[in-house]
């Protein structure tokens, strides 16, 4: 795979999981509105039917804890690629920095003018590819601590 390929998998990865953790909030203030809900009715009412409404609170909120560990599951399945991906750019850097070794012992004879070329495309090439990575990273992480929030929060 180019960086290229590498960098739209990493974009991919990192709206996918962005998404996932959108639907993981979303599910979150259903949960909370309709706590809120549940709360502002008017006291008095018969045990049955507060029953009712805790059972129903309850089915909720289990419900939202599924779809959020689902989520979860989902978003630790794309850290994995994620993880995959930076790890076929540690890869890719590293033939980079082969082939730059090999360009840079070649720097002294008549191709060096097209010799520099090619290292700097390569360094370029290079800084690319740490910054797919730390993407990545920041994502992820950012996805884990929204789920870790959506979750505490129900």
């Amino acid at each position: 795979m180019s960086m290229r390929d590498l960098e739209q998998n990493a974009e991919g990865l990192k709206t996918r999981v962005k998404e996932k953790v959108k639907e993981a909030q979303e599910m979150r203030q259903e949960v909370e509105a309709f706590k809120a809900e549940l709360s502002g009715m008017p006291g008095g009412l018969d045990a049955e039917i507060v029953s009712a409404i805790r059972e129903s609170e309850e089915q909720g909120r289990q419900e939202a804890i599924s779809d959020i560990d689902n989520v979860e599951r989902q978003a630790d399945q794309d850290q994995q690629e994620g993880q995959r991906v930076q790890s076929e750019v540690d890869s890719k850097i590293q033939e980079n920095n082969t082939a730059a070794g090999k360009l840079e012992s070649a720097r002294g004879n008549k191709y060096g003018k097209g010799v520099e070329g090619a290292i700097r495309s390569i360094e370029t090439n290079n800084a690319q590819g740490e910054q797919i990575k730390s993407g990545l990273e920041a994502a992820m992480q950012e996805a884990m601590s929204d789920l870790n929030t959506a979750k505490s929060g129900i």
